[in-house]
C-alpha cells in the first residue's frame, strides 16, 4: 500500500486530524479547485479530471492524447510535465499508456486502436534502453532524472506489462513480451533496491500476467515483493524527516490496511495514518478506482459488484452500505482517523455520515 505525505498546515482543510468526524470540502472549495483546473490545467489534465468526476466521457481524453503523439508513435511534447522534450520517449510514451489506463479508453474505437498500435510500434522498434534517460533530453528543459545517466530507471517491467495488459495474445508484440520476461525477471534477481517508478513498473507486470492466467518467475515475484516491503523503510526515513502524517490511497480489503499498519509500526512509524475509503457507487466508477489506485477487488466486493451490476440505484446503495461496514471495522480497530473519497459526490459521503452518526457519537 502506498501513501500520500502532507504536513499539518496544508492540508487542515480537507482532513480533520482529530478522529473520525471527516471534514467535507464545501461547495466553494471545490469550486475553486475546478476554477484553477479549467484556468489552468491542461487539455489533457482536464479531460481525465471530468471522466473521473463523472462530468464527461473518456473519449475526450484520447482526442486530448492525440496532440501529444508523434509521427513514429511515440509521446512527448511536454506530455509529462516534468520533460519538455518535444521528440518521443519511452517515459512519455508510457505516461501515454497511463492515462489510457486510468480514463479506461475503449479500445475497439478505431482511432485509439490505431494510437495504441502505433505506440507499440514505437516501443517495440526502438534502438535505445527502455530508460527515464534518453539522450535527446539534454536540448530541453527537463527534471534531473531524465537528463542523468546515474539516475536512470528501468522502464522494461511497466512496458511489458502495458503490452500483456492492453493487447491481444495474437499481437506479436504480445508474444515478444513474454520472451523478454526472463530478461526481466534475471535483472530483478540483481537489484538490491528498486525506485518508486520500478515497484510501480513490477506491480504493473504482475498484475498484467496474474489476470491474464500466465505463469511468471514466483522466485522474481517474492524477490519483488520482498523490495517492495523495503519502501517502509525508505517511508520511515520520511516520517524521521518530519511528516506529520500519512493518507493512504483507496483499498477496499481492510486486511491490507491492516498489514500496512503492522509492518509500518514494526519499523517505528508512529505517526497518525489515516485510512483513505472510496464508496464505489457506479460501474464505471469500479474501472476509473482500481486504475488510479492499482488495488485489488475482495472476493466480497466482487459478488457484491456482480449481484448489482445491472441495477445502478441497487449499486448505489450497496456501494455507500460495503463503504459505510469498512468504516466501522476500521474504527472498531483503533485506525487514526478516515478520509472518503468523495470524487465530488458530497451527498455519498453526507449519507456516510448519517450511517455513523451513533457510532461517531460513541467515541
Amino acid at each position: 500500500m502506498f501513501c500520500f505525505i502532507f504536513k499539518k498546515k496544508r492540508f487542515y482543510n480537507i482532513i480533520n486530524l482529530g478522529g473520525y468526524s471527516m471534514t467535507l470540502l464545501s461547495k466553494n472549495e471545490l469550486a475553486t479547485i475546478e476554477r484553477q483546473m479549467y484556468n489552468k490545467g491542461r487539455d489533457i489534465d482536464v479531460a481525465l479530471y471530468n471522466y473521473i468526476t463523472g462530468q464527461m466521457p473518456n473519449e475526450f481524453v484520447g482526442y486530448a492524447l492525440t496532440m501529444y503523439q508523434n509521427k513514429d508513435g511515440g509521446f512527448g511534447h511536454g506530455l509529462h510535465n516534468d520533460n519538455l522534450n518535444p521528440n518521443s520517449t519511452v517515459f512519455q510514451t508510457l505516461e501515454a499508456l497511463r492515462y489510457i489506463c486510468l480514463s479506461s479508453l475503449d479500445l475497439e474505437n478505431e482511432d485509439n486502436k490505431q494510437m495504441l498500435k502505433r505506440i507499440f510500434n514505437y516501443l517495440y522498434n526502438k534502438k535505445s534502453e527502455y530508460s527515464t534517460y534518453d539522450e535527446g533530453n539534454l536540448a530541453f528543459a527537463c527534471a534531473e532524472a531524465y537528463r542523468n545517466k546515474l539516475l536512470a530507471v528501468n522502464l522494461l517491467p511497466e512496458v511489458l506489462g502495458r503490452t500483456i495488459a492492453l493487447l491481444d495474445e495474437k499481437s506479436p508484440y504480445f508474444r515478444k513480451s513474454l520472451v523478454l520476461l526472463p530478461k526481466v525477471d534475471n535483472d530483478l534477481l540483481k537489484r538490491d533496491s528498486l525506485s518508486f517508478i520500478e515497484l510501480q513498473g513490477y506491480h504493473v507486470l504482475y498484475d498484467a500476467l496474474e489476470k491474464k492466467g500466465l505463469e511468471f518467475n514466483q522466485e522474481a515475484y517474492y524477490y519483488y515483493i520482498k523490495l517492495r516491503n523495503n519502501y517502509i523503510e525508505n517511508l520511515k526515513i520520511k516520517v524521521d524527516s518530519g511528516v506529520d502524517f500519512l493518507v493512504t490511497q483507496m483499498f477496499f480489503d481492510n486486511n491490507v490496511m491492516y498489514s500496512f499498519l503492522y509492518r509500518a509500526l514494526k519499523a517505528g512509524i508512529d505517526v497518525p495514518v489515516i485510512a483513505g475509503v472510496m464508496p464505489v457507487i457506479n460501474a464505471k466508477q469500479i474501472k476509473r478506482s482500481c486504475a488510479l489506485s492499482q488495488t485489488s477487488l475482495p472476493p466480497r466486493f466482487r459478488r457484491m459488484m456482480d449481484r448489482f451490476i445491472d441495477d445502478p440505484e441497487a449499486l448505489k446503495q450497496a456501494g455507500i452500505a460495503y463503504a459505510t461496514e469498512q468504516i466501522i471495522d476500521l474504527i472498531s480497530n483503533g485506525v487514526s482517523g478516515i478520509h472518503i473519497y468523495t470524487m465530488n459526490k458530497p451527498e455519498v459521503a453526507g449519507k456516510i455520515m448519517e450511517n455513523l452518526s451513533s457510532v461517531l457519537s460513541a467515541r
